[in-house]
Order: C-alpha cells, then sequence, then structure tokens
C-alpha cells in the first residue's frame, strides 16, 4: 500500500495536504508549520519516504482510543523519522490537536487552517491500513512539500 500526502497550503500555524491511498484521494491532512529549529509538538515532519507500523505499547492515548472507538486497536505511527519520535496519524481538526502528527479529516478549510470530520476520515483510513498491516505487509507514505 502506498500513501502519498501532498501538503498545498501554509498559513505560518497549520499545514493543510491532501492524502492519497494508492492514487485515490482518501482525506485531507493536518499538521503543524514548517520551523527552520525543531519545537517538539509544534513542528511538522519533513517531506520523505517512511513507513507506518502499529505503536504496539499501550499507552493512556491508546486506552482513551481503545474506550471511544471499538474499531480501534492501536495507534498508527510513521517511523524514522529523523529527529522525531512518537509521530502518530490521529483525530484531531484544529492546528492545537496535532502535537507534532498528522490529522485526518473529510473537509478541509483553509480560511482557518482546520479539517472536519476527522473521526470520520481517519475510521475510513483505518479501516483501510489495518488489514494491510495485520497481514505483515508495508504501507509506505510519502509527505511532499
Amino acid at each position: 500500500m502506498r500513501i502519498v500526502v501532498d501538503r498545498f497550503y501554509d498559513n505560518g500555524e497549520a499545514t493543510i495536504g491532501v492524502m492519497m491511498v494508492d492514487t485515490k484521494f482518501q482525506a485531507f491532512t493536518l499538521e503543524d508549520e514548517q520551523r527552520t529549529k525543531k519545537v517538539a509538538g509544534e513542528t511538522r515532519i519533513p517531506a520523505g519516504l517512511y513507513f507506518i507500523e502499529f505503536q504496539k505499547i499501550v499507552t493512556p492515548k491508546t486506552i482513551s482510543y481503545r474506550n471511544r472507538y471499538d474499531w480501534f486497536s492501536f495507534h498508527l505511527e510513521i517511523k524514522n523519522v529523523p529527529g522525531f519520535t512518537n509521530v502518530y496519524l490521529h483525530v484531531g481538526n484544529y492546528d492545537s490537536d496535532t502535537d507534532g502528527c498528522v490529522l485526518l479529516g473529510s473537509t478541509a478549510d483553509s480560511d482557518n487552517g482546520s479539517i472536519g470530520r476527522s473521526v470520520k476520515a481517519f475510521k475510513k483510513f483505518y479501516d483501510k491500513v489495518r488489514p494491510t498491516l495485520e497481514a505483515g505487509e508495508q504501507v509506505s507514505i510519502r509527505i511532499l512539500n
């Protein structure tokens, strides 16, 4: 499975992109802004090719997601990002929700740098990626500026 995120909007506070899975539209994305010097939890990851894996450590956030979403098992982590750790794909609508991660939404609003219907978009993506990961297959994600 090949995923591409093409960032198309950056207002200095948030970055919006479009996510394609195997060349088909999947969701809009929301990330923090680009910075020349990383600020933990406030900086988007660099463009590049990465892989997604389940983060098999059970954290309070994992438990929270499991309690809220019966379809959720483990967080989806973008692995081997230079200078970054614990970069996840997850639910959220605003820059304040990103914490350096990639959020998914069904709608995008460049006027206020947000996305909408995040749970719906994340579940749709999770349902697509989960069987591939469970089968032991690689899931790549290419981030483009």
